[in-house]
């Protein structure tokens, strides 16, 4: 059930056409943080009454300490006559906060495709694909140091947060020009074009934006058990399958920590391994990132123990590459102290965003070596 919690709005303390950040002096006294997201409920002004889901904070979940507006007392007149939008489609389907939003390949979309059924075609486009959120940055800004200019094209998909908004790291790369363009698949919602499922999403950076590279992964707050099949990141299986469907070159980021106390993420993360091992039926790409010697010692031992260098359930036999990062780390010193995941900095859990320049090395690699037989 529902936590909810009534207030009024003293602060805003920032504000865009995506996202709000508010404080909220409670019924009870007490001032709270609040986030408000306008394309679901309208604008929020100093003053107004709001209704808050405080469910995350009652339960102490991992969602930075934040309440999230229901509904703005007093709204109903602003949304009744606000013009009327295009696209019929609805994303968060049946729930009091759906929204309407024009998906890429509908009718109506100015950037449809053309060719009738037949487009889709990645032509071996480089296609990263990360199962946790973390991982965007190290690696988009990697592949930038190797390929400076390069159109890329982040796919947000609904695995994790919903809201593309909520992401501080494409806020960041994008106004930094690194992410060229975004998308949001499935239930998320707010990128610079929607998309239904990956499929579409994965079609629509090639048709409409001719991505140089396409980087895939949930938002932030990785949701997940400690069973094998507990965990949305069991889609980065499923995505190798979409990226080998429409043509394209799945380069897969592994999970890897040396810092988590969990025994089931420390190494290689075993819902990693699950994707790889059970849920995908195509070969991808596995590039292992490195500094020193004994940690590819100590990565090789760990493909060795998982069985991820065999043939999988469905006897499928995956790349794998081994890459020395140490020449790109360095380039990417000014930037690292942003790179967080789990609570951990980059001093803390060095490899585990390591893993992202390594995958950054192979992409530029395999576009470069796609480039050479066109």
């Amino acid at each position: 059930m529902i936590q909810r919690r009534y207030g009024t709005v003293v602060a805003i303390n920032e504000t865009s056409l995506e996202l709000q950040r508010l404080v909220v002096r409670t019924t009870e006294g007490e001032e709270v943080s609040a986030v408000n997201y306008p394309p679901l409920t309208g604008e929020s002004l100093i003053g107004d009454r709001v209704l808050l889901n405080c469910t995350a904070v009652t339960l102490g979940l991992g969602s930075g300490g934040w309440d999230f507006v229901m509904a703005i007392d007093g709204s109903e007149q602003v949304q009744t006559d606000a013009p009327k939008a295009p696209g019929h489609l609805m994303k968060l389907r049946y729930t009091p906060g759906q929204v309407k939003v024009l998906v890429w390949d509908e009718e109506t979309s100015p950037v449809k495709p053309t060719n009738g059924v037949d487009y889709g075609n990645l032509a071996g486009t480089p296609v990263l694909i990360a199962g946790i959120h973390s991982l965007l940055e190290p690696t988009l800004r990697a592949l930038w140091s190797y390929h400076p200019g390069a159109q890329v094209v982040y796919i947000m998909t609904d695995g994790a947060c919903l809201p593309l908004a909520w992401s501080q790291s494409v806020a960041r790369l994008k106004a930094e020009g690194l992410i060229t363009a975004t998308v949001t698949s499935g239930h998320a919602f707010g990128g610079d074009y929607e998309a239904l499922n990956s499929y579409s999403a994965l079609a629509c950076a090639r048709e409409v934006v001719t991505a140089d590279y396409i980087f895939i992964s949930m938002g932030p707050g990785i949701p997940g058990t400690g069973t094998r099949y507990g965990s949305t990141a069991l889609e980065v299986g499923e995505l190798v399958n979409a990226v080998i469907t429409l043509n394209g070159q799945p380069i897969t980021i592994p999970r890897i920590s040396q810092a988590d106390l969990r025994s089931r993420h420390y190494g290689i993360s075993h819902h990693f391994l699950t994707a790889l091992q059970r849920i995908a039926f195509a070969s991808a790409y596995i590039p292992l990132s490195y500094f020193h010697g004994s940690e590819r010692e100590w990565l090789g031992d760990r493909v060795a123990q998982s069985g991820l260098d065999s043939a999988n359930y469905h006897g499928i036999l995956h790349q794998l590459s081994f890459h020395d990062v140490t020449a790109v780390a360095a380039k990417l010193q000014p930037y690292i102290s942003t790179f967080r995941s789990m609570g951990r900095s980059y001093a803390e859990d060095p490899l585990h965003f390591a893993a992202g320049f390594g995958a950054a090395e192979l992409a530029y690699s395999l576009r470069r070596k796609r480039d050479c037989l066109i």
